[in-house]
């Protein structure tokens, strides 16, 4: 999620493997801080500055459950990287709640809006 700076070959070519996947659809990145969203069209536009322990207010982690809730795809990185990691709220674990893995690389996980039940 650095353009491409500060990362391996390996990030470099995950990264644009999940740039691929997420292209045409509303996307987000679900991360403790970073600025992806501002670099990469196909994301929706950042909601909060940091989701870190300690540091996210509760107006942010509203405004983030109400993107989730907006979203097809989210994207959310693992492993050691330039950005943050997945933000631990509880409200933000509830709204996961609703999405299905997809893809599992070494640095990035994306998963799906699971399909609505038919009542």
């Amino acid at each position: 999620m650095t353009a491409w700076l500060w990362s391996t070959p390996e990030q470099a070519a995950e990264w644009s493997r999940v740039l691929e996947m997420t292209r045409n659809t509303r996307a987000t990145i679900l991360d403790t801080n970073g600025s992806a969203e501002l670099m990469f069209p196909q994301f929706q536009p950042p909601v909060s500055l940091f989701l870190d322990l300690g540091l996210m207010q509760r107006p942010e982690i509203e405004r983030k459950t109400r993107q989730l809730a907006d979203s097809e795809l989210v994207l959310v990185p693992i492993g050691t990287l330039a950005c943050g990691m997945s933000p631990s709220a509880p409200a933000i674990r509830a709204a996961m709640t609703q999405f299905e893995p997809i893809f599992a690389g070494r640095y990035f996980e994306l998963y799906r809006r699971k399909p609505a039940l038919a009542r």
